[in-house]
């Protein structure tokens, strides 16, 4: 018989995190769980250790990497179960986590997704996600992010989206939701497989008592590296392409080339011929995906329950001045406050 969840570490040659990551899993207070090493085609021996130190431990071993978007959704297809629950390598759980996801979803039919509170795992007292907010240039923040935690962290509530690193999402609302945007790779599918669940007529929650421990930034960066400028870039105007009305998505696009140009000058002014040629890169790689994307688009805005000022009256999307506010305040912690 299929176990209620399904939890799935994807890796990608992290075999140092997974010692922590798995052994934190073995000491779940919930039962009715399989654990699955999702591997994106490593080298450094992480299925091999996996094999001997956690026999337990299901593998899915992939012919080459596929990202997060891409091996999610080879997973999802192959298991058998009523939740999926996605989990970066780089964590560790506390013991009550994945009771807590469970129960947040299990409150009202329509939550179908559920996350943590994330803590950096080098300063557990300090909020990495309590939730995120979506921004009108098809990113989101994390709430509370840099900042001690503190009880107004500890509150359940409706979020925009919620952080890939610790997410449970309904297998069936996935499926309907068609998964993760392939085309994303890494970055931003979080956030468009959130969107794309509000927009279907679904909740969203943040569950405080469900706890993880994340080394931020371990994968790809912490904040400019050429490669996560380059997704970030490109996945953010294809998730407005897909999910914003008409006019929002006019809106945001023109939002987003005024900052690619602020952007491109501060580069130019720093010497940084690397971010340019990223930023650039990511631009100009939406082309070559927009026959699909606008195919995406026709079938999400065909199914909408919900429109965009009602994701902004509940406060689950920000407006721009509170979006470039939180940019302003998370630089100042990446530079020291200066």
């Amino acid at each position: 018989m299929p176990k209620k969840a399904a939890v799935i570490v994807i890796n990608h040659n992290g075999r140092d995190h997974l010692q922590d990551c798995f052994q934190s899993l073995s000491e779940q207070n919930y039962k009715d769980f399989q654990a699955y090493l999702l591997d994106n085609a490593s080298t450094d021996g992480s299925r091999e250790y996996i094999a001997s130190a956690f026999p337990w431990v299901k593998t899915i071993a992939l012919d080459k990497n596929y990202g997060f978007a891409g091996a999610y959704n080879i997973a999802a297809d192959k298991i058998d179960c009523e939740y999926l629950v996605f989990l970066n390598n780089d964590t560790r759980v506390a013991a009550g986590w994945l009771d807590e996801l469970v129960a947040a979803v299990e409150k009202e039919p329509d939550i179908a997704i559920a996350g943590s509170k994330i803590l950096f795992w080098d300063a557990p007292p300090t909020i990495n996600s309590a939730g995120q907010k979506i921004t009108p240039a098809g990113l989101s923040f994390d709430i509370g992010f840099g900042a001690k935690d503190r009880e107004e962290f500890n509150a359940p509530k409706t979020t925009g989206s919620i952080c890939g690193a610790s997410l449970l999402i309904k297998k069936a609302v996935f499926q309907e939701l068609r998964g993760f945007d392939k085309n994303y790779f890494i970055f931003c599918e979080d956030t468009d497989l959130c969107w794309k669940a509000w927009l279907a007529g679904y909740k969203t929650v943040y569950e405080p008592r469900s706890i993880v421990y994340h080394k931020f930034g371990s994968l790809m960066g912490k904040r400019e590296s050429p490669a996560r400028i380059f997704y970030i870039q490109r996945n953010s105007i294809l998730t407005v392409i897909k999910n914003f009305g008409a006019m929002r998505m006019a809106r945001s696009i023109a939002l987003i080339l005024c900052y690619t140009a602020v952007k491109l000058a501060l580069f130019a002014l720093q010497h940084k011929p690397g971010n340019i040629k990223a930023l650039l890169k990511g631009t100009y790689g939406v082309f070559p995906l927009l026959p699909s994307t606008l195919a995406r688009r026709r079938s999400i805005q065909k199914n909408r329950k919900i429109p965009d000022k009602l994701l902004e009256r509940e406060k689950l999307m920000a407006g721009f001045n509170e979006s470039l506010a939180e940019y302003l305040r998370v630089s100042k912690l990446y530079t020291g406050g200066k």
